[in-house]
């Protein structure tokens, strides 16, 4: 089996896989797509300024809490890792 995530869902991904990726044998790589692994400063703008914010606008902050969170434990070694990005 192989993980691919795009944007958001690479976050996701990688925070399940941390978690429970070891327990799972079959994955053979996990594919990052241009996540923006250091959070999303829009979504810090919406927490500020919206008179709704949603859930996961909190989450996607910079400095929150689960984007700090992401990296705390590292990903298993039993398949590969790979990222793409962009930019410009």
């Amino acid at each position: 089996m192989h993980v691919l995530a795009h944007s958001a869902g690479g976050l996701l991904a990688r925070d399940f896989l941390a978690r429970y990726g070891a327990a799972h044998p079959y994955i053979d790589s996990f594919i990052s797509i241009s996540t923006p692994w250091g959070g999303e400063a829009m979504a810090e703008s919406g927490v500020k300024y919206s008179p709704v914010v949603l859930p996961s606008w909190v989450e996607m902050q910079p400095n929150g809490p689960f984007i700090h969170s992401l990296f705390a434990k590292p990903l298993p070694t039993n398949f590969t890792y790979h990222v793409l990005f962009g930019f410009g």
